[in-house]
């Protein structure tokens, strides 16, 4: 038989069960379809992410194909190496003043950790377009979706915390007091309570500030081990 909590328990699990299948369908960015071109050079295809050996001083355009499943505004993480010059989305310019002066750079070079920029996307294809230049050394794009404050938040209270209270509910079946606790005053519960709200905070507050990649404990590192043993798998790494 199902106590008084559990009918809430169950429907708060199936709702935050069901907003995070539909916010996962709709919300990411498919980027596809990019090229790369180069003054008296041939345009070519490439695959994000990308990275190459430089010949020296160059100016290059990256052009990507973006797909949006609405019309909405979306954050991308831009990284190009060495340094980033122009962005614009469906033949607009973006002004890249207010990056420069939110990061505080004169020029927008960190191929490590990128720059958040906003864009104005239509339901469809969109196309992105990136201008870069580079120094020597190597030169490359990266570009990842991002999420904002509004974002954030209509994720964590209409998709985590249903679900996380669903199953707390389910199995401990204490957050709320039944018949047989029904005694006034100070529950641990409320501490407990307070202690995940400031985790979701402090941690959508930091997403907010920084990439999704920023600390992605040797992403690369990890690629290449798994390339490493796919094509060696009975070989340990020299």
């Amino acid at each position: 038989m199902f106590t008084t909590n559990r009918p809430l328990a169950l429907f708060a699990l199936l709702w935050g069960v069901f907003f995070m299948a539909v916010f996962y369908k709709f919300y990411p960015v498919t980027i596809d379809g990019c090229t790369m071109a180069m003054p008296q050079k041939p345009t070519q295809s490439i695959t994000l992410p990308f990275s190459a050996p430089s010949s020296g001083f160059a100016l290059y355009t990256f052009t990507c194909n973006l797909t949006s499943s609405l019309e909405r505004s979306a954050r991308l993480n831009l990284a190009l190496d060495d340094r980033l010059l122009g962005v614009s989305i469906n033949g607009v310019s973006i002004d890249l003043t207010p990056l420069k002066e939110r990061y505080k750079l004169a020029a927008l070079e960190d191929w490590k950790r990128g720059f958040m920029v906003d864009v104005a996307l239509r339901e469809g294809a969109n196309e992105l377009i990136v201008h870069g230049s580079d120094g020597g050394g190597k030169y490359g794009l990266r570009i990842g979706q991002t999420m904002g404050y509004g974002a954030y938040a209509m994720l964590f209270v209409l998709g985590i915390i249903p679900i996380v209270t669903g199953l707390y509910l389910l199995l401990f079946d204490r957050i709320f007091k039944t018949e047989r606790e029904a005694t006034r005053g100070w529950s641990w519960h409320y501490l407990a309570y307070g202690i995940v709200a400031l985790g979701i905070a402090l941690r959508a507050l930091l997403y907010a500030e920084v990439s999704l990649d920023m600390y992605q404990h040797d992403l690369d590192g990890h690629k290449e081990a798994i390339r490493y043993y796919a094509a060696h798998p009975f070989d340990l790494p020299q």
